[in-house]
């Protein structure tokens, strides 16, 4: 499900992994509707590399990703993937396998499909799915920027009118992130508005910001 906070949470490990120094290298690469072997590891490339971008060739592109990470251990991050073909996913992992031998080398991967997030589970039980939050949850992201410095209250009107905002979320932190910054700093009117309108367009927009 879209919305969840998959990307988020996939960005903040590649953060964590990079300032806390698990791996030589952080690649991060959206694979979406275009999960081509050629394309991810060109990308990969040119992570690390920015001047790599002309090459196109396959083996050429993965000769240099072996000079690059031969000694290096890496973190992948496969950002929304959607092919559910097993055959592209063993092709790309044996790829990934032939950059280098080292041991601690990781590859994480978001998707809204079950059958990709079983395809690509390699150890038992590194599944994680994200869950929805409560309305109460909800409410709390949407208020932080109004609750921030002082500890400031929150007019009762203005309240009583988040709480059914909150409740329109359906549970997605993503959806609530979005109307914490939307909301902030504006009034009554402009809340009931929110509140008179169905939010699910939102969701389109959120994903076009790379926050699924």
């Amino acid at each position: 499900m879209a919305g969840l906070g998959k990307t988020a949470i996939a960005k903040k490990i590649c953060q964590l992994a990079t300032e806390k120094k698990h791996f030589d290298e952080t690649l991060w690469v959206c694979a979406s509707n275009d999960f081509n072997k050629r394309r991810i590891l060109g990308e990969m490339l040119q992570k690390i590399d920015e001047h790599t971008g002309g090459l196109s060739n396959l083996d050429a592109i993965l000769k240099k990703l072996q000079q690059e990470l031969e000694d290096k251990t890496f973190l992948l991050a496969l950002d929304d993937v959607w092919n559910e073909d097993h055959d592209m996913w063993d092709d790309l992992k044996d790829l990934l396998l032939k950059i280098n031998k080292k041991n601690g080398n990781a590859v994480v991967v978001t998707t809204r499909s079950k059958q990709v997030a079983g395809m690509m589970e390699t150890s038992p039980g590194s599944q994680h799915e994200p869950e929805k939050l409560s309305d109460d949850q909800c409410w709390s992201i949407i208020k932080q920027k109004m609750s921030r410095g002082g500890g400031a209250t929150i007019a009762s009107d203005l309240e009583s009118i988040g709480n059914e905002i909150a409740k329109k979320c359906g549970g997605l932190p993503l959806l609530a992130k979005v109307l914490e910054g939307t909301l902030h700093r504006k009034q009554a009117q402009e809340w009931q508005s929110i509140l008179n309108i169905k939010l699910d367009g939102l969701l389109p927009q959120c994903m076009k910001n790379g926050d699924a």
